[in-house]
């Protein structure tokens, strides 16, 4: 495997606070970076660990969703924009996350020509309250069980997987990266219509263009 000191040799500020780093996280970011499936996973994962040391992240602190959270189909996606999707959602607040699930539902709804279904206003309707103060994030968690119900009861893979967008948009208000994993099933809705490659990288492209909307919070070192 590639030793990450040696990958980072040519960026002495990326390079300088790896080595500041105790054991342990030093070994975090490199046991993720060994995980890689691919070459072109590994270079994907180079950028995030890059990422992580330049905003000073002593821990790696996106890894484990870049890790364990897949969309149904990653082979079908542009893994540099879904890259850039994550960084950049690390700069947003977990407010702005709910007002991007929303933008993502209402779009990926209007793209489908699911606008009038009844999940997907009460979805939009349960992060508003959010946002509004009016419920809290474990009432939201328990409205989440209803999309997900019916993504199991659903009869067609469309609605299978617009189902399980509205459930992980339904749960943003508990965490946010639930609305980065809604956007993997965003994607993965949209390519049941249509499975050309360029879609993939159309659809990563407004996502983080949306995202792009929202004012950027100053990073802190952590």
């Amino acid at each position: 495997m590639e030793n990450l000191v040696q990958l980072l040799a040519n960026e002495p500020d990326q390079s300088g606070f790896y080595a500041s780093l105790t054991p342990s996280n030093q070994a975090r970011y490199q046991q993720w970076f060994d995980r890689a499936k691919n070459s072109e996973d590994r270079q994907v994962r180079l950028r995030h660990i890059q990422h992580e040391l330049i905003n000073g992240h002593r821990r790696l602190t996106i890894g484990s969703y870049m890790g364990d959270v897949r969309a149904p189909n990653p082979k079908m996606d542009d893994v540099t924009l879904r890259a850039k999707l994550i960084e950049t959602s690390e700069r947003l607040s977990h407010r702005q996350m709910a007002v991007y699930a929303i933008a993502l539902c209402q779009y990926v709804a209007t793209k489908l020509n699911f606008l009038d279904d009844p999940l997907l206003h009460e979805t939009i309707a349960i992060n508003k309250r959010w946002l509004a103060g009016e419920i809290t994030f474990k009432e939201a968690r328990a409205y989440a069980g209803v999309p997900m119900q019916h993504s199991r009861d659903a009869s067609d893979k469309t609605h299978r997987l617009f189902y399980r967008m509205l459930h992980q948009a339904a749960v943003t208000p508990h965490v946010k990266r639930h609305a980065l994993i809604a956007s993997d099933f965003a994607l993965e809705t949209l390519l049941t219509k249509s499975s050309q490659s360029q879609v993939a990288t159309k659809e990563r492209t407004w996502q983080c263009a949306q995202l792009l909307k929202y004012p950027l919070a100053r990073l802190k070192n952590s």
